[in-house]
């Protein structure tokens, strides 16, 4: 179903086309829970912060001796809070954030969206219905 308000609401105004395009192009990021392993950080990011992050634990003693093998395996959530912190503690500045970067989630802001919506939200409001 189409909220038609929520389009009315966050109409940019002026030309139906520029309008839509705007609203189109618009974007949340989201941080869901996102296991990133040594093998996918070596693929996103580099082989060379893959390298540096099993060093860092390895070597660290900030980090427990399981969280290596958790990281051979499984993953570990770059969106907790913790495992955030610990990562800006144990390796480069910018390993950590192309690190924790592999956890945000870009999508569109109004999907679906078409535009032919914003012409009816336009009509809808301009009548008085939404």
């Amino acid at each position: 179903m189409v909220n038609y308000k929520l389009i009315a609401d966050n109409d940019p105004v002026g030309e139906l086309q520029t309008a839509f395009d705007s609203m189109a192009a618009e974007a949340v990021t989201s941080t869901p829970e996102v296991m990133v392993t040594y093998r996918q950080i070596g693929e996103r990011v580099s082989l060379a912060a893959s390298a540096e992050l099993e060093a860092a634990v390895n070597g660290s003693e900030l980090v427990p001796s399981w969280v290596d093998s958790v990281l051979a395996k499984d993953g570990i959530n770059v969106n907790d809070a913790q495992v955030s912190a610990t990562l800006g503690a144990i390796v480069s500045t910018d390993t950590a954030a192309a690190i924790i970067a592999m956890g945000l989630v870009t999508s569109p802001k109004y999907a679906g969206l078409k535009i032919g919506h914003l012409a009816n939200a336009r009509q809808m409001r301009a009548e008085g219905r939404v």
